[in-house]
Order: C-alpha cells, then sequence, then structure tokens
C-alpha cells in the first residue's frame, strides 16, 4: 500500500515555499528602488514638461 502524504505536510511545504519566494523579493528591493529614481521618474518628468515646452 502507498503511503498518502496527510494535509497537514502540505500545508506546512506550502508555507516553506510561500517564504522562501517572498526572500527572493527583498534582494529585487534595492535594484527597483534604484531603478524607479533612476530610470522611471526621469522618464515620465521628461514626458510631463514636454507636454508644456513652447517652440
Amino acid at each position: 500500500m502507498a503511503a498518502v502524504p496527510s494535509a497537514a505536510g502540505a500545508a506546512a511545504v506550502r508555507v516553506n515555499r510561500r517564504r522562501r519566494d517572498w526572500r527572493g523579493w527583498k534582494f529585487m528591493w534595492p535594484f527597483s528602488v534604484v531603478f524607479v529614481f533612476v530610470f522611471i521618474i526621469p522618464i515620465v518628468y521628461a514626458i510631463y514638461i514636454s507636454f508644456f515646452q513652447k517652440k
């Protein structure tokens, strides 16, 4: 007869998998902050300013 894993064991594995995925995002925060301030904000600001420039 094959052993059937219990529901509690599956839930514990699922929680650990989520926790591991969250740790990866912690490494992304510094890059994300620098990326937004160096690339995204200047591009959005340039588009905003382009609407008000007179030629």
